[in-house]
């Protein structure tokens, strides 16, 4: 048995662990691997089987696809002309990143990790 999360930021691989390791303690037998995932087609691998999930940047809006929670967040950096009309803005919302699968090919595992992950809540980095 095993799940195979593809995700297209591999430095921040070593963040998620506690989400990894939540899992395998729940599910010993399970093997959970971890794959890059082409930036430029975030879903082919999810629709093709290869993946199990996908953890990308929101928003996704694709009708097949179900996303789950939010995994991790990112501060975002803006740079503009001190004219622009987003230069009188306090703040803005940073980069969110979900997990993301087909709904058709949803198991138990998958939700099981969708669950430990929103158990943990969305880590900063």
């Amino acid at each position: 048995m095993s799940v195979t999360v593809k995700a297209t930021m591999t430095p921040a691989g070593r963040w998620w662990r506690i989400y990894f390791d939540s899992f395998a303690t729940r599910h010993p037998g399970c093997d959970v691997r971890h794959r890059h995932l082409d930036f430029g087609n975030p879903f082919g691998r999810l629709r093709t089987g290869e993946a199990d999930l996908a953890i990308v940047w929101l928003p996704v809006e694709e009708r097949d696809l179900t996303v789950g929670p939010v995994v991790f967040t990112e501060p975002v950096v803006l740079a503009m002309s001190a004219t622009h009309p987003l230069a009188a803005r306090v703040s803005v919302s940073p980069a969110r990143w979900a997990l993301v699968w087909r709904s058709a090919a949803e198991t138990c595992l998958i939700r099981d990790f969708a669950e430990i992950v929103h158990d943990l809540g969305p880590l900063a980095l």
